[in-house]
């Protein structure tokens, strides 16, 4: 009985601490700047990109699950990556087919961008029968920090700047915690301003 008792509070142990790291390794900090009235919904969405290989690991991930939730909604959307930097992205934008599109989305990178590797310790103390089990596992983690600019266009014989947001992502770059948690607060926010349904 006290091993199945042990084992409960170890798999508990480990369970909270799995769930204790899933939300520290991602942290964002999302911030709309601009948000006008359209006097249309969006049925289509360009969605375009730039960065490094970082930022384009990221946008890869987030555009994938915004097309998915755009389309679950019939909202067609495409995603561009544009290039590394400015003057890329510039000649590549020219170059694309933006015809039947509503609105372009455009994710732009700061160029503050971190990337390190931190060596973390947590310490975990369980109550066992006759004292108590303090664990100390360690890990290394492999952070990634950037701040994107996002701005949402729409399409008319100049391009319309109708919403923007700044948002800070610190989170493992090869995980989609930090992505997912973007796309979720892009969408609440585009349905909120009514972009969406």
């Amino acid at each position: 009985m006290k091993f199945k008792f042990l084992f409960v509070l170890l798999f508990i142990a480990f369970n909270a601490k799995a769930q204790f790291n899933r939300m520290y390794f991602t942290d964002v900090d999302f911030r709309e700047t601009k948000a006008d009235t359209l006097d249309v919904k969006l049925d289509s969405i360009l969605l375009v990109g730039m960065g490094a290989s970082l930022e384009r690991m990221f946008l890869d991930d987030l555009s994938n699950k915004l097309i998915k939730d755009f389309s679950s909604k019939k909202i067609v959307a495409t995603y561009t990556y544009l290039g590394k930097n400015t003057a890329e992205a510039k000649q590549h934008y020219q170059e694309i087919n933006k015809d039947g599109y509503k609105a372009v989305f455009l994710f732009c990178p700061t160029d503050t961008s971190v990337f390190d590797i931190k060596h973390l310790s947590t310490s975990i103390i369980i109550p066992v029968p006759g004292g108590v089990l303090n664990l100390r596992p360690g890990r290394k983690r492999t952070m990634y920090e950037q701040t994107f600019d996002l701005q949402l266009f729409k399409i008319d014989k100049e391009l319309t700047k109708i919403w923007c947001a700044s948002v800070d992502i610190d989170c493992e770059p090869q995980k989609t915690n930090g992505s997912t948690k973007v796309g979720n607060k892009i969408l609440a926010r585009f349905k909120s301003n009514k972009y969406i349904r």
